[in-house]
């Protein structure tokens, strides 16, 4: 498995999404307090120095987010983002302001809850898998360890992980990882990931002694692998967080 070129991800990000980056830092780092009065779009259109409908657009993602609540024909307000800032804001955080709000041992905790996810999914996996599971697991892993290019790695680590998922069964975990593909998945769109911790000496076989283990109900030796592997799952997110 290889990451391709190693050429870095292109931020794409439009102008809208770049006033929205930087209204967001100045909301969440108490430039504009909660309660108080937000700039107007024509207040804002000048100072970016652009048109009311971009500035438009930016407020309605600040908005939706829950930071900023819009009055038409009144002034907009700045909400208690402590009240309303959920889990799938955390791209945006680590985009704009990660030495402001996301500190190192802020992150930690988003990585421990990961570790958790992964470990869960594989026990509750563990608890209900048959033999006859393992062939379309064991296929998964392939077409993983197989992939180039950091999305195509993480497409098939994806299709793994849903594969284990199906198995288990557990709408619970299933809306847990969807979150954290969502935000995976943003992350990658705002080039914070750029690149893939891969290869990995053993990892193919590491995996499909995991798929045994899952598929032999052996909950210690899915225990015992996913310790293996949490090393690797660090280094691969320590990519989207750099303490600045």
């Amino acid at each position: 498995m290889n990451t391709g070129n190693g050429s870095e991800v292109i931020k794409k990000v439009s102008l809208g999404e770049q006033i929205a980056l930087q209204l967001r830092k100045e909301i969440l780092t108490l430039v504009y307090s909660p309660d108080s009065e937000f700039p107007s779009e024509k207040a804002l259109s000048q100072r970016f120095g652009t048109s009311q409908l971009t500035v438009r657009g930016a407020l309605r993602m600040l908005a939706q987010e829950g930071l900023i609540e819009i009055s038409h024909g009144k002034r907009n307000i700045v909400k208690d983002f402590r009240k309303n800032v959920g889990i799938d804001l955390f791209p945006e955080l680590l985009v704009a302001c990660p030495e402001d709000v996301v500190t190192s041992q802020g992150f930690s905790v988003f990585q421990r809850h990961v570790f958790w996810l992964y470990d869960q999914l594989l026990i509750n996996a563990a608890n209900k898998a048959t033999p006859a599971n393992k062939r379309e697991l064991r296929k998964k892993v392939r077409a993983f360890v197989d992939a180039k290019g950091t999305e195509d790695i993480w497409n098939k680590l994806l299709d793994f992980v849903r594969e284990i998922l199906n198995i288990g069964n557990n709408i619970v975990l299933m809306m847990y990882f969807n979150s954290y593909a969502k935000i995976r998945q943003r992350l990658f769109e705002l080039g914070m990931i750029n690149e893939t911790i891969y290869p990995v000496p053993n990892y193919k076989t590491t995996l499909y002694k995991l798929v045994d283990a899952v598929c032999a109900n052996d909950v210690k030796t899915v225990r015992e692998i996913g310790m293996q592997l949490r090393p690797i799952a660090q280094q691969d997110s320590d990519l989207w967080y750099k303490d600045k």
